[in-house]
């Protein structure tokens, strides 16, 4: 066999699809014993690069590239931990401007396949052990690490000394693992708090803020609420923020959806506390405006194809992120909207579907994420999201299992100038491929005469 990238990328790829089988499973026995049979650190719990890390149920991913923008752009070393990846397992683990290669992550994740099996360790488990050991080995000054589920059981609270601790908006999702309550699931979030460590919060739920204050208290965690002011923006998604050096205004995200400009106001404000924490000058505006421009993260608002039909995908996959779709939908312009919706399993879809509802709908097609990769027992039934569609009142168009099927069968309902959203989980989004490749994997239906 040749090998190519993308060969090695299709391996890497089908080596950790293979570890999904073993699920979720919180607690940190594992993870710790991983980090301290492979860590060169004096401390592997305490390492010498500082962390910012980010728990919340909505928004943590954006905000996380956001922050890694600015550091970037503040002239540090920076690494970077996403949770999940869309289309390829390098996407989680980011050092500098680039993806690792493939190379580097196979051979940092395959001498640790033995002690992981050993223990047991999960997916996410074992990919946060191959991060932590890259933010090592490269010697980054900072890593921004998103929490996988939760906070305080998650695989990414090993950690003892953070820079900073951020949290974003907090909802329900994961009450199978959290609990079934907000106050329950922010408890959990709040687990990633440290006496002395400040707190960026960005959390509007005043049930959620009430519950993170008491949590900060107790250990002496002081707290920095972001507050910004929607501003015009040539875009109309200008945002101005109060941060530790004053207002900071007439600034943009790159990233789309009108939720995108809370998520960059939250990154703002954590980069100018470290400043003031650790020394360093704080940036000009147009240097954060440069940074935050040059934001991207796959499957958050993103356009897969723009004539003769729209077709944006987005990850949203509970109620919270739902409301946030539904909020950026309702600015765009179109003559019909269709939805394709897939879920997993540990994803409430009946909470999902009613802020979508809200929009009117003409049709959904309810589909299955993974294409087959995972585990039967992980994701919804395409047929068991019609009922919960119905009651949402949203016409069901059809359930197909192919997530691809089932975006063909929407284009070829769709006229030009109709909006299609493929949404409710990020590997959902991945099934339908990079958007230069978009029209390649769907097929070479003309969709012109559609």
């Amino acid at each position: 066999m040749q090998y190519t990238l993308e060969t090695e990328r299709a391996m890497l790829t089908g080596f950790t699809d293979s570890l999904q089988q073993r699920g979720i499973r919180l607690g940190l026995d594992r993870i710790r014993a991983l980090r301290v049979h492979h860590s060169t650190q004096a401390d592997p719990f305490a390492p010498t690069w500082q962390a910012v890390h980010i728990a919340g149920t909505k928004g943590k991913g954006s905000t996380a590239e956001f922050i890694r923008r600015l550091l970037l752009r503040a002239g540090f070393r920076v690494g970077a931990f996403f949770s999940p990846h869309v289309r390829d397992p390098r996407e989680q683990i980011q050092i500098g401007a680039s993806l690792v290669s493939a190379e580097v992550f196979a051979n940092t994740l395959f001498p640790l396949q033995d002690e992981a099996d050993r223990l047991g360790a999960t997916k996410f488990e074992i990919v946060t052990a191959v991060a932590f050991l890259l933010f090592d080995e490269q010697q980054v000054d900072y890593a921004v690490i998103e929490v996988g589920v939760g906070g305080r059981e998650d695989a990414t609270n090993i950690l003892t000394n953070p820079a900073v601790s951020v949290l974003t908006p907090i909802g329900l999702d994961h009450q199978d693992l959290l609990g079934d309550t907000l106050e329950e699931i922010t408890r959990h979030k709040a687990g990633i708090l440290r006496k002395n460590v400040p707190a960026i919060v960005n959390v509007p739920d005043p049930n959620a803020h009430a519950v993170l204050q008491a949590e900060a208290a107790a250990i002496g965690a002081p707290i920095w609420d972001v507050h910004w002011q929607p501003e015009a923006g040539e875009q109309g998604n200008g945002f101005s923020v109060k941060t530790p050096f004053g207002l900071r205004s007439g600034l943009q995200p790159g990233m789309h959806g009108p939720f995108q400009r809370a998520n960059a106001a939250t990154a703002v404000t954590v980069l100018d506390q470290l400043s003031l924490l650790k020394g360093f000058p704080p940036l000009s505006r147009a240097a954060i405006q440069e940074a935050l421009f040059a934001a991207r993260l796959p499957g958050r608002y993103e356009t897969l194809q723009e004539y003769p039909v729209r077709v944006i995908a987005d990850g949203a996959h509970n109620e919270l992120s739902a409301k946030a779709l539904a909020e950026a939908l309702q600015q765009e312009t179109y003559h019909r909207l269709f939805l394709v919706v897939g879920m997993k399993q540990n994803h409430d879809i009946n909470t999902f579907l009613p802020p979508l509802a809200a929009l009117k709908p003409d049709g959904l097609i309810a589909t299955v994420p993974g294409s087959g990769r995972l585990p039967q027992a992980a994701v919804h039934t395409a047929s068991s999201i019609v009922p919960a569609a119905e009651q949402a009142g949203i016409p069901v168009i059809d359930s197909i299992t192919d997530p691809v099927q089932a975006v063909q069968v929407a284009l070829a309902r769709m006229s030009p100038g109709d909006l299609l959203c493929v949404c409710g989980s990020f590997v959902l989004v991945g099934d339908l491929g990079q958007p230069d490749t978009f029209r390649e994997r769907i097929g070479s239906r003309d969709q012109s005469s559609a």
